[in-house]
């Protein structure tokens, strides 16, 4: 014969042999994957890449003022680029 576990097991897989983890495990897999994305997305979000020209004209006027992006590139302590643009009045 087989194990008692095995058929208790076999008595709740569907079709496919799915067995369902406990209600109270699910639950918490499912709260624990949501809550890991959603701080995932905020504290460590995709970096997008995109062209300078992506950022839209350098320059622009506005109540009669004319600004101007200045765009530049540092390197923080971890020795990373950091791509950055500042407007200002020209």
């Amino acid at each position: 014969g087989g194990s008692r576990g095995s058929s208790a097991a076999a008595a709740d897989a569907d079709e496919e042999g799915f067995v369902p983890p406990p209600e109270s495990a699910s639950y918490w897999s499912q709260f624990r994957e949501s809550y890991d994305e959603i701080i995932d997305s905020i504290v460590r979000p995709e970096r997008v890449e995109y062209t300078s020209a992506q950022l839209g004209p350098a320059s622009f006027e506005y109540r009669g003022r004319a600004f101007e992006r200045a765009d530049f590139a540092f390197r923080n302590r971890r020795g990373l680029a950091l791509q950055c643009s500042h407007w200002h009045v020209a």
